[in-house]
């Protein structure tokens, strides 16, 4: 169960933030006509705004993966963070998220929004889904990267330094190491898109 510690926490996280996300760029594409340019705006924005709002449950989610208490709930990391970082420390690492969710946001939801449209049935919105993930996905991969590495070693170097450390060492390829599963992750998410597309039909 170790490998599975914090999962409810990321499973609380899915629904709230799409769910922000969706209502946000159905709101905003009320006021903007259906083309990329838009559609990127309205997704960043839509983005941002979900991502700030639900940004400590990440926090919390990290907090209890490295946690060496294994009875430690949500609620008591909450206390112990307060207690011990402040409140503060629930934006930590903030500014490489947003970069990270403008990024993704632009094409996840960008692009699917834009060309969602041509697509005559539900097959070819999938598809439509799908394509859109996977770019989102390869586009964040090298931020993404950069970011985990400094997690798992604990690493003093800032996001940059770390950054051109790997590019020195490892160039292109030390950024996309382990995408080759992309495409198959990129199925949940692209799932996600669609329930939320289809169940907001009706409304």
């Amino acid at each position: 169960m170790g490998l599975w510690k914090g999962n409810t926490v990321s499973m609380a996280r899915v629904l709230p933030i799409e769910a922000i996300n969706y209502y946000t760029r159905k709101t905003l594409q009320q006021y903007f006509s259906n083309k990329l340019a838009n559609n990127i705006l309205i997704s960043i924005i839509s983005g941002i705004t979900a991502s700030t709002i639900l940004y400590p449950t990440d926090i919390l989610r990290q907090f209890l993966n490295n946690s060496t208490s294994g009875r430690l709930t949500f609620f008591a990391a909450t206390q112990t963070i307060l207690a011990q970082y402040g409140y503060k420390y629930f934006y930590k690492g903030y500014p490489n998220i947003l970069a990270i969710t403008i990024l993704y946001r632009s094409c996840y939801n960008g692009f699917y929004d834009t060309h969602k449209l041509n697509a005559s049935n539900l097959k070819d919105r999938v598809w439509v889904a799908y394509l859109s993930t996977i770019a989102a996905e390869y586009v964040v991969y090298p931020i993404q990267t950069i970011r985990r590495r400094r997690i798992i070693m604990n690493a003093k170097e800032g996001f940059f330094t770390y950054g051109k450390n790997i590019w020195k060492k490892e160039r292109v390829k030390g950024f996309y190491k382990g995408a080759t599963v992309v495409p198959i992750q990129s199925i949940a998410w692209a799932l996600v898109l669609i329930l939320f597309d289809t169940a907001g039909m009706g409304f």
